[in-house]
């Protein structure tokens, strides 16, 4: 997947990973290093990767978005961290 013709609503960068919130806020992506970690919502059966040169979705069913409506309004990264 690339971020060709998508539009970006904000963007994070941490020290191994980067994110980006697309579709108005409903819709993290996220690759870099060890981003398994933002993949939550993925059943551990499903084995996410360690690293990926690509964005990948993060499922948002833990922070009610989808269910309630509400849009992510700021994200922010560092080192080992994410914030949504």
């Amino acid at each position: 997947s690339s971020l060709t013709n998508v539009a970006i609503d904000h963007i994070a960068c941490g020290l191994y990973h980067s994110l980006v919130v697309i579709d108005g806020g409903r819709e993290i992506l996220a690759w870099g290093s060890n981003i398994q970690q933002l993949l939550f919502g993925l059943p551990p059966e499903s084995n996410p990767p360690l690293v990926s040169p690509n964005p990948v979705p993060i499922h948002l069913s833990r922070l009610l978005v989808e269910s309630s409506g509400e849009k992510i309004v700021s994200i922010a990264a560092g080192k080992m961290h994410t914030v949504v």
